[in-house]
């Protein structure tokens, strides 16, 4: 797994560390873990924001809506920070349903996925995906392990689920 720095955000009071951290950021990686892939039926578990200094996983089951939602309209508003994530189109549903983050205020997101789909031209195989995995072992010569994309993201969490959902952001 890659060497990040994962901060473990599931008290309110520690959501000043991640905003001291997000107002010296001019690009975050940004993704999310649901406890489904239905954005009507499904919560988020955990919402990660990776900085130049860290990667930020906020517990969406321990910590109070009102001010992460604050929090992601500030970040998802703001021109000046980049907004990096893989099928952003997944998350942003479920940050809409979720936390009612108004979708038309979201400015500067990069989506790899569809980057990769655009530069692929069609021609995507076998050997060619667009997954997070696919493209960073591809173009970046780094192997993702993906073995807990289907965890139980309902259920307890604990060292190795948080650590790979920071390294996934």
């Amino acid at each position: 797994m890659l060497d990040i720095k994962i901060g473990y955000v599931s008290a309110h009071q520690n959501l000043k560390l991640v905003e001291k951290d997000l107002s010296k950021a001019s690009v975050v990686g940004l993704d999310t873990e649901t406890t489904s892939l239905d954005a009507l039926t499904g919560k988020i578990r955990l919402i990660q924001i990776a900085t130049a200094d860290a990667c930020w996983v906020l517990d969406m089951f321990q910590l109070p809506n009102a001010p992460v939602k604050e929090l992601m309209e500030k970040l998802l508003s703001n021109k000046r920070v980049v907004k990096v994530a893989q099928n952003f189109k997944f998350d942003s549903k479920f940050l809409a349903t979720n936390l009612g983050i108004d979708l038309r205020s979201i400015e500067s997101v990069f989506d790899t996925y569809l980057s990769a789909k655009l530069l692929e031209g069609g021609q995507v195989g076998a050997n060619h995906g667009c997954g997070l995995d696919d493209l960073c072992s591809r173009l970046l010569n780094i192997h993702l392990d993906k073995s807990f994309q289907k965890f139980d993201w309902a259920g307890m969490l604990y060292k190795e689920p948080i650590a790979y959902a920071g390294v996934d952001a």
